[in-house]
C-alpha cells in the first residue's frame, strides 16, 4: 500500500514537473524550458553575452548553483569547456559567473580551479574586480600588502581616489591620509604576482627555455589606466616576493648569456634599479621601463590566440 502510494506520488510530481517545463518557442511549436538536469542545462548554455533581463540572469545563476551542488567534478569539467578558447568557446561572462558562484560556495576550491582554468592574464583582473565589488571574499591564498593611504578628497576618477575607495572596501580599520596600513588582497592578484615572479625568474635564468607569457605585462597599466589599482597591488606583492630575494638578486647581477633579448633587457633594467640604491626594487620608473620593454617584444597575433602558461 505504502509503495503504491509513493509510486503514485512520484508519478504525479513528475507529471507536474514536465507540465511546468513545457512552453512554446518563437514559432509556436512545443519546446522545453529546461533539460531538468542542471549540469546539462549549464553545458548547453551558449549565450555569448550576459543577458539584459534580470529573470534570465537569475535563471542562469540558479542553474550554476544547482549544477555545482549536483556534481562538483562534472561541473569543473564543464567550466573548463566553457572557457577553453582553443575549442572555439571562450564565453568569458559565463566563466566569470561560474567562478563567482564557486568562490561564494567554496573559496578553497576556487583557488585551486583558478590556478589552471584561466585563459588570459586579464581573467585574474576581471575576477578580482567582480568578486571584490560588493564584499571582499578571502581565501587560503589571501595575503596582505602595506599601502600608503593617499590624501582624501582627490578628484573622482584619479588613481588616489580609486585607491582610497579600494582601501575603504578592503580594510576593517579606520585610516588617515598618508598612513601606512596593512590591507589584505584577494587571491587573484596574489596568483598574478606569482605568475610574474615565475616569468621573471625564467627569463633571467641562464639556459632556461621555459615557455613564458609576455601578455602578463600587456594587461598591467602604467600609473594611470583601467587596471591601475590592481596593477599597483600586483607590483607591491611582487616586491614582497622578489625585492629582497637573494637568489633573484644574484640572477640580476649575473653576467651569463641569456636565451632571449627580452631577458637581457629585463636584467639591465633591474640591475640599474639595484645600483641606484633604492629601498625598493620595483620603483615607478622601473615598472614603466619593464612594461615598455615587454610591450616592444609582444606580437599580439603570436600571443593573443595562443596563450602560453608558465
Amino acid at each position: 500500500m505504502c509503495s503504491s502510494f509513493t509510486l503514485h506520488n512520484q508519478t504525479t510530481l513528475q507529471g507536474l514537473l514536465y507540465a511546468n517545463n513545457k512552453t512554446l518557442n518563437s514559432k509556436g511549436a512545443d519546446a522545453w524550458v529546461s533539460t531538468l538536469n542542471p549540469l546539462l542545462d549549464l553545458f548547453v548554455t551558449s549565450i555569448k553575452k550576459c543577458p539584459d533581463s534580470f529573470e534570465e540572469f537569475q535563471k542562469i545563476f540558479c542553474t550554476i548553483q544547482n549544477a555545482l551542488k549536483e556534481d562538483p567534478k562534472r561541473f569543473i569539467k564543464i567550466l573548463k569547456f566553457i572557457r577553453l578558447i582553443e575549442k572555439g568557446n571562450g564565453i568569458k561572462w559565463l566563466y566569470y559567473l561560474c567562478m563567482l558562484v564557486i568562490k561564494l560556495e567554496n573559496p578553497h576550491l576556487y583557488d585551486q580551479i583558478l590556478d589552471w582554468s584561466w585563459q588570459y592574464p586579464k581573467d585574474f583582473m576581471n575576477l578580482h574586480r567582480i568578486t571584490n565589488m560588493l564584499e571582499p571574499i578571502y581565501t587560503d591564498k589571501t595575503n596582505t600588502v602595506e599601502i600608503q593611504v593617499p590624501s582624501k578628497g582627490a578628484p573622482k576618477g584619479t588613481f588616489s581616489n580609486k585607491l582610497n575607495a579600494w582601501v575603504l572596501q578592503n580594510s576593517d580599520k579606520s585610516f588617515k591620509s598618508g598612513q601606512h596600513l596593512m590591507v589584505p588582497i584577494q587571491s587573484e592578484l596574489i596568483l598574478y604576482a606569482n605568475k610574474l615572479k615565475d616569468l621573471f625568474i625564467n627569463l633571467l635564468t641562464p639556459g632556461s627555455n621555459s615557455d613564458y607569457n609576455p601578455m602578463f605585462l600587456k594587461y598591467m597599466s602604467y600609473e594611470s589606466g583601467h587596471w591601475e589599482v590592481e596593477t599597483h597591488l600586483i607590483w607591491l606583492s611582487l616586491e614582497e616576493l622578489l625585492g629582497k630575494n637573494v637568489d633573484f638578486i644574484e640572477l640580476i647581477k649575473s653576467e651569463s648569456e641569456l636565451e632571449t633579448t627580452l631577458g637581457m633587457e629585463l636584467r639591465d633594467i633591474l640591475a640599474k634599479s639595484l645600483d641606484s640604491n633604492n629601498s625598493i626594487l620595483f620603483t615607478n620608473k622601473t615598472r614603466r621601463l619593464i612594461k615598455k620593454c615587454f610591450n616592444s617584444q609582444i606580437n599580439l597575433l603570436d600571443n593573443l590566440f595562443t596563450p602560453l602558461k608558465i
